[in-house]
């Protein structure tokens, strides 16, 4: 009897960390995902280490890799036929994947734009939980800000977002995106649904950060909010590969209890084949 293939999710940590015929090798267990972010990430780094790692990126894609369309591209197909994204490499509203000047020059102007409404947002984090949920915010003065404890941390922020109205602080988010916002993300079988969800920790958590010795900075802000992109896949992909412990693998780990972190490629199950 055939099986289904699993998709397993990759990060950058992951997709330098590993080596490369290992993962080749993987690809023909199962199907490994190479998110947009991903790609984006190898193109924007080091300008030494730029060909070498899109040419890394081409060669696990050609072992039968499936480089995936970008998160935006799912909301914004989402928002235009108001009904979820279906499955990772359904083809539905597929888009191209690229890299090219014009493309990366987006791609940083939509990062710049996130980065700053979270910036914007985390200075009034104090009324939102005064307000929301004063027994959390009474809680948060007594935190330890050290990545050791953030596994718990990021349980009680998840606690917090889902007690929300996701739909409407979809709407919000991404605000302009559809002449029918009231059909946009409706229930978590939307991948807005997951994003946002995403967000709303990321927010938290910086805001904590901030107060409890200043902020992260724009940096750190854009590389979380990267993170968010890889884990937000894991909402249709049944694994994810990272070797991230500071944040990709706890905040994956809390907002998919029910799916598969791994660190290594001896973690990920033999049982996991293609069929």
């Amino acid at each position: 009897m055939l099986t289904k293939p699993r998709q397993v999710v990759v990060d950058k940590d992951a997709f330098i960390g590993i080596n490369l015929d290992e993962l080749c090798n993987l690809a023909k267990r199962c199907v490994l995902v190479l998110p947009d972010t991903l790609l984006y990430e190898c193109a924007t780094t080091d300008k030494d280490e730029q060909s070498r790692l899109i040419g890394r990126f081409e060669e696990l894609a050609s072992a039968g890799s499936h480089a995936c369309t970008s998160i935006e591209a799912m909301i914004r197909y989402e928002a235009k036929y108001s009904s979820p994204y279906g499955p990772i490499g359904a083809k539905q509203g597929e888009y191209e994947i690229r890299m090219d000047a014009q493309c990366l020059q987006t791609r940083r102007a939509r990062y710049d734009d996130f980065v700053r409404q979270l910036t914007m947002v985390v200075e009034g984090w104090h009324d939102e939980l005064s307000k929301k949920n004063p027994d959390l915010l009474a809680a948060v003065r007594t935190w330890d800000a050290s990545t050791g404890v953030r596994p718990a941390r990021l349980n009680s922020w998840f606690e917090f977002v889902d007690s929300q109205d996701m739909h409407e602080w979809s709407r919000k988010l991404f605000e302009g995106i559809t002449e029918v916002p009231e059909r946009f993300c409706t229930s978590d079988e939307w991948v807005a649904w997951h994003f946002s969800r995403l967000y709303g920790v990321i927010f938290l958590e910086h805001a904590f950060l901030t107060h409890k010795g200043g902020p992260p900075g724009a940096t750190t802000l854009e590389h979380d909010l990267q993170d968010i992109f890889y884990v937000t896949l894991l909402c249709r992909a049944d694994g994810l590969l990272s070797r991230d412990q500071k944040l990709v693998q706890p905040l994956a780990r809390a907002a998919f209890p029910e799916k598969k972190v791994f660190s290594s490629l001896e973690d990920v199950p033999r049982d996991w084949a293609t069929g």
